[in-house]
């Protein structure tokens, strides 16, 4: 069994960011700059998974192709904050081999 690759992915609410994945690798999410005290996540990872928790990572592996918004928001007694990114999981290609073939 291979050992997944491993992608960071940042979220800034002010700078929407798209990323391609391979489906069934498991993918590290990051929150950046954030402060607050008492504060908890609610992920939203756009297949039917969904995660509360108090850490500013946490990893996720899509098993299906697909489009997916993972969406994470923060929040205490006094404020919440969002942030979001667009996931495109493809499976990976699998079965070519290169070739040269000369040119006359």
């Amino acid at each position: 069994m291979s050992t997944p690759s491993l992608k960071i992915i940042s979220f800034n609410k002010n700078n929407p960011i798209y990323f391609a994945a391979k489906t069934n690798e498991s993918i590290l999410y990051t929150i950046i700059h954030v402060t607050g005290t008492d504060v908890r996540n609610m992920w939203d990872f756009g297949d039917g998974n969904q995660e509360n928790n108090t850490a500013l990572t946490i990893y996720h592996t899509f098993t299906q192709s697909g489009v997916y918004t993972v969406e994470v928001c923060r929040w205490n007694e006094i404020s919440i904050n969002c942030g979001q990114v667009s996931i495109s999981a493809q499976e990976a290609w699998s079965g070519l081999s290169p070739s040269r073939t000369p040119v006359s």
